[in-house]
């Protein structure tokens, strides 16, 4: 406790913005985060897209009709089903592919988007913190001119 006891008012101030733009910036990191799930909504969507390009019945049809026919099944059995129906005739591959490498690749992003928040974080409060110290300077340069 014997450094923030030492601590200024600014400096208290100043550790007080940082917590709470850190708490901000975490919030937001948290959110905007990858997630297999988000990645399991692409492969959908392709996957219906591809099938609606390809099945003349389909065709005018819009990717959330064909979605929303499935009703409430998870994203992983839609395309399990959309996959079965036109095994043969529609190659999925190349979606699959896209998928299981983006899906092995979800740590790194993760664990990026992680180092950006933090620079996010990081950057403005030392810049803050050196243009503080830096006015203070200035001052105080003034100040022994007067004296």
């Amino acid at each position: 406790m014997n450094v923030l006891s030492r601590l200024n008012g600014w400096q208290r101030l100043w550790v007080l913005v940082c917590v709470t733009y850190f708490l901000a910036v975490a919030s937001f990191s948290v959110l905007l985060l990858p997630k297999k799930s988000d990645y399991l909504s692409t492969r959908v969507h392709d996957t219906i897209d591809l099938t609606i390009k390809n099945v003349p019945e389909l065709q005018g049809s819009y990717v959330y009709q064909i979605r929303d026919a499935y009703g409430d099944l998870p994203d992983d059995e839609v395309v399990k089903r959309i996959h079965n129906k036109f095994k043969g005739k529609i190659d999925y591959s190349d979606i699959e592919e896209k998928y299981k490498a983006r899906l092995s690749k979800l740590s790194l992003e993760q664990a990026k988007a992680v180092g950006i928040g933090f620079l996010l974080w990081l950057v403005p409060v030392v810049f803050v913190y050196v243009f503080g110290w830096a006015i203070g300077w200035v001052i105080k340069g003034f100040r022994r001119i007067e004296t």
